[in-house]
C-alpha cells in the first residue's frame, strides 16, 4: 500500500496537535503528498482532541473517514475511534493506559509499547510520550528518522540542545522498541521522493498573499479559528516593515483599518463570525468613504459564541449584507490554500482598484488543515494601487462622478487635496449632504464600480465532464471534499462534476444560469442549515437546486460522505 491515514489522539497538553503537525511536514518533505487536519475541545486542558494525517504518492483531497493506523495517548482516543479503523488497521498505545484488547475488535491489531515509561526513563517528561509513539509511527512504515530529527532540531532549538537531543533519543527508542517487537506488523510503506512541496493551512496562505501584495498594517483581536492571521502577521512583522496591533476588541480593529486605509496604507484584519458582526459598522464607514479594507472571516458554528473551535459555511449571507444600507463590497470564498493565496493577493489590489471592502470568506477546516501545495507561481503579481495619485488641481473632488463610479484618491498631507472621510452622506467634496439629487446621485456613483468589478473576476467553470449525471454546487473548503466525492463516485459509475462558486458578490449569474440550466442533476453541497449558497442562486438566477447535501454538526465533510447522500438523491 502507498497511502496512510493515521489518527493521533489524546487529551488536549498531551500535544495532539504539534505531533500530528510535525508529522504532516515529515512527510511532505519527504516529497508525499499530505492533507492534515486537526479536532480539538473550546479548553486549554482536558476534552478530547485528535489530529489526522492522510499521505500518498498522488495528490489528496480531504481526510477520510476511516484510518488503518491510530497512536492512542490515552484510552479515550482507543474508545471513540477504534471503530474507525479499517480491518487489519494497528493501534498503538501506552502499555500502562489501561486498555484491555479483548474488549474491542479483532480484526484489529493492538501493539502496546511504553510510551511514557520510555519518556520517563530517558530522563523525559510525560508529554514526551508523542515522540515515543513517533518513533513506532516510523519503525512500522520503515520510514527513515532523519528528517524528523531536523524538524526535532528546529521545533525545541530555542530550548536547548539538552532538549533537541533528549527528544531524538526518545524518538530512537520508541522506533527500536517497535523494530524488535512489531516488525512486519504493518503493511504500508512509504517511500521518499524528490518532489518539492510547501505544507501549509488557508491562513497561512492568506498571510502569504497579504505579504507579497504589500499589506503594512493588520489590527486584530484574536478569535478562534482566525487566530493564526494574527500570529503568522507578527512574527513577519519585522522583516517586513509591518505595523501589527493587537486591538481591545474587533471595534477597535476596523475602525484602525478605516483610519489605516484613509493614510494610504495596504491593511488587513481576520476574525470569525461573532467578531466579525462588532465590525459591520465600521465595514459601513469604510463602503460610505470608498475606503480599502481585507477583512477574513474564517468561519466557525454560531449563532452567538456556537462552537469555538469547529467549522461550518454559515456566515455568508451575514457578510454579503453587513452593515446598513447599500454599498458595494466584494466577497470572495477561495477553495483551497492555493486559491487563499492567490485571492488574497486580488483582494489588496481590487480594494484599492474600486475603493471598497474585500471580505475573504474562509472557515475552521479550510484555515486551519494543512496541506501539501506545489510552489507558489508569483509571475505577474503585479500591485495596482488604482486611481491614486500624487498631484491634483485646485478643484481636485475626493469622491468626483466618474464613468466607472471610482474617483481619484490622494493621501493626506497631498498639496490641494481635500481628505475627508465622513459616515456621513457627502457631495463630491466630501461634505456632508442631506439633499435628495445629490444623494441618488453619490449612491448611484458609488453602486457603479460593482460593474467593472465583476467584469474583472472570472466567471466560474465546471470542474469534470461536461456531460455528467450530477453538478455538485459548493463554494469555499467544501471544494476539495467534492473533488473526493467525485472520484468515490466514479468508482461507483456515477460521473460528477462540480460548480465552484468563489465571487459571491458581484455574482456572475448570467453565467452561472447558463451552466445549471444544462445541468442534468444540481445537487447543492455546503456545510449550514439552510442552505445559503442555493438560496443565493435562486435568488439571482431564479433557479432551484434538485437536491442538497447540508452538514452542519460543526465537522466537515468526508469525500464519502458526500458521495453516499448523492448517490440517494439520484
Amino acid at each position: 500500500m502507498q497511502e496512510l491515514s493515521l489518527l493521533i489522539g489524546g487529551e488536549a497538553g498531551q500535544g495532539v496537535e504539534s505531533s500530528g503537525h510535525m508529522l504532516g511536514l515529515n512527510f511532505a518533505r519527504a516529497g508525499l503528498n499530505v492533507f492534515a487536519m486537526n479536532e480539538f475541545a473550546s479548553q486549554i486542558r482536558g476534552g478530547h482532541n485528535f489530529h489526522k494525517v492522510r499521505v500518498s504518492n498522488e495528490e489528496v483531497h480531504g481526510h477520510l473517514d476511516n484510518v488503518n493506523m491510530i497512536l492512542a495517548l490515552n484510552k479515550e482516543t482507543v474508545d471513540r475511534h477504534v471503530g474507525d479503523l479499517v480491518e487489519g488497521g494497528v493501534v498503538i498505545y501506552d502499555a500502562d493506559a489501561g486498555v484491555e484488547e479483548g474488549e474491542y475488535r479483532d480484526d484489529v491489531k493492538f501493539l502496546a509499547v511504553p510510551l511514557k515509561k520510555t519518556a520517563l526513563d530517558m530522563g523525559g517528561k510525560e508529554i514526551m510520550q508523542n515522540t515515543t509513539g513517533i518513533g513506532t509511527v516510523f519503525a512500522l512504515l520503515d520510514f527513515e528518522l532523519e528528517i524528523f530529527e531536523k524538524i526535532l532540531e528546529e521545533k525545541f532549538s530555542e530550548k536547548g540542545e539538552r532538549i533537541v537531543k533528549l527528544n531524538k533519543e526518545i524518538l530512537k527508542a520508541g522506533y527500536d522498541f517497535a523494530k524488535e517487537n512489531f516488525d512486519g506488523e504493518f503493511p504500508v510503506r512509504l517511500n521518499s521522493t524528490d518532489k518539492e512541496f510547501m505544507f501549509l493551512n488557508g491562513n497561512d496562505a492568506i498571510c502569504l498573499g497579504a505579504l507579497k501584495s504589500g499589506c503594512k498594517f493588520v489590527a486584530e483581536y484574536p478569535m478562534t479559528p482566525s487566530s493564526s492571521i494574527l500570529h503568522i502577521m507578527a512574527s513577519y512583522a519585522y522583516d517586513y516593515g509591518i505595523v501589527v496591533k493587537h486591538t481591545e476588541d474587533e471595534i477597535a480593529a476596523v475602525n484602525m483599518l478605516t483610519g489605516a486605509a484613509f493614510a494610504g496604507v495596504r491593511c488587513m484584519t481576520g476574525t470569525s463570525g461573532g467578531g466579525f458582526s462588532l465590525m459591520t459598522e465600521g465595514c459601513g464607514v469604510a463602503g460610505n468613504a470608498e475606503l480599502p479594507i481585507v477583512i477574513v472571516n474564517v468561519q466557525r458554528p454560531g449563532p452567538s459564541t456556537g462552537l469555538p473551535t469547529r467549522t461550518e459555511q454559515s456566515d455568508l449571507r451575514q457578510v454579503m449584507h453587513a452593515s446598513q444600507g447599500d454599498y458595494p463590497r466584494m466577497v470572495v470564498a477561495p477553495g483551497d490554500a492555493d486559491e487563499c493565496f492567490y485571492e488574497a493577493f486580488r483582494a489588496f489590489n481590487l480594494a484599492d482598484k474600486y475603493q471598497l471592502p474585500v471580505f475573504i470568506l474562509s472557515d475552521k477546516y479550510l484555515g486551519e488543515a494543512a496541506k501539501t501545495v506545489a510552489k507558489f507561481n508569483e509571475e505577474g503579481l503585479a500591485i495596482d494601487r488604482g486611481k491614486l495619485v500624487s498631484e491634483v488641481g485646485e478643484d481636485y473632488k475626493r469622491f468626483a462622478m466618474s464613468d466607472d463610479g471610482v474617483s481619484p484618491r490622494v493621501l493626506p498631507g497631498t498639496p490641494g487635496g481635500r481628505h475627508l472621510a465622513s459616515s456621513y452622506e457627502h457631495n463630491e467634496k466630501g461634505f456632508h449632504t442631506e439633499e435628495p439629487e445629490e444623494r441618488s446621485a453619490m449612491m448611484e456613483k458609488r453602486m457603479k464600480k460593482m460593474e467593472g468589478l465583476l467584469a474583472e473576476l472570472e466567471a466560474p467553470k465546471l470542474i469534470g465532464a461536461e456531460d455528467a449525471d450530477a453538478t455538485l454546487v459548493t463554494w469555499g473548503s467544501s471544494k476539495e471534499t467534492c473533488i473526493s466525492a467525485v472520484k468515490k463516485l466514479a468508482r461507483n459509475g456515477v460521473t460528477a462534476n462540480i460548480l465552484q462558486i468563489k465571487y459571491m458578490v458581484p455574482f456572475h449569474k448570467k453565467e452561472i444560469g447558463e451552466i445549471l440550466a444544462r445541468a442534468k442533476k444540481k445537487i447543492n453541497v455546503e456545510m449550514n442549515y439552510s442552505g445559503q449558497l442555493a438560496g443565493l442562486i435562486k435568488q439571482e438566477t431564479g433557479m432551484d437546486m434538485d437536491g442538497s447535501v447540508l452538514k452542519y454538526s460543526g465537522r466537515p465533510f468526508t469525500g464519502l460522505e458526500i458521495a453516499n447522500k448523492v448517490k440517494e438523491l439520484l
